[in-house]
């Protein structure tokens, strides 16, 4: 077995192969909601409305089923695709079997194309055939919120620690913040969504998490600011 960091190992390349395909599905998925808008007719905002004012039906709609559900294909693709290409790129650290980190990768790439397909592209109602009235639950969104609220900062956390970690910093102090950043995020989750506990307990984690980042991201700038 080669070396899992060079382009000759078929692993790396089908890994290079699927991350493109599903960074150019979450980017097609942009046009898909921009189709659906002018299918339907519907705008979400004012300047959109007023610059196709003779052909809009001169609503602004922010709840129209269809274009939500390619919103949620959407936003689905940003929970998921970003994660598998941060976890597969760990995985192949790990050295695996060509064969066996291949065929996982395709099997993946496949499921997300066919799950954007029958959720958004070639949907029917069926959701709210079977289980009646879509409704918007407040608990149902608290958890969202607070996953979003985990897309909004853990990406970013991640690659500013890595350039962080190029500055050659003491190490203690590095595992340390990263120990603490973690720890944050995972009260923030919990005093969030799971034991929901009043203010400041949410604000305390998500400060102290996002003091960890620009933190880093400053001592970054001040590290490569100087070798421009």
């Amino acid at each position: 077995m080669g070396n899992t960091l060079t382009v000759e190992n078929p692993a790396v390349q089908c890994y290079a192969l699927c991350s493109s395909i599903l960074v150019m599905k979450i980017l097609l998925m942009a046009p898909l909601t921009t189709r659906q808008r002018f299918s339907k007719k519907v705008f979400a905002s004012v300047e959109d409305e007023k610059f196709l004012a003779v052909k809009s039906s001169g609503r602004l709609v922010t709840d129209d089923p269809d274009v939500e559900r390619v919103r949620r294909a959407h936003l689905n693709d940003l929970e998921n695709i970003p994660a598998f290409i941060f976890i597969s790129g760990l995985y192949l650290l790990t050295n695996p079997a060509s064969g066996v980190a291949s065929m996982l990768m395709k099997t993946y790439t496949g499921c997300r194309i066919l799950h954007s397909l029958v959720y958004a592209a070639f949907a029917n109602p069926e959701d709210a055939i079977r289980m009646g009235k879509v409704k918007v639950d407040d608990d149902v969104e608290r958890v969202r919120r607070a996953h979003l609220n985990d897309l909004e900062n853990i990406p970013v956390f991640i690659v500013v620690c890595t350039v962080y970690l190029m500055t050659n910093p003491s190490l203690s102090l590095a595992a340390n913040l990263i120990r603490i950043f973690a720890l944050a995020r995972i009260a923030h989750s919990v005093v969030y969504a799971v034991v929901v506990i009043p203010q400041p307990a949410r604000a305390l984690s998500f400060g102290i998490g996002c003091s960890i980042t620009i933190y880093m991201a400053v001592m970054s700038l001040m590290h490569f600011i100087p070798s421009m």
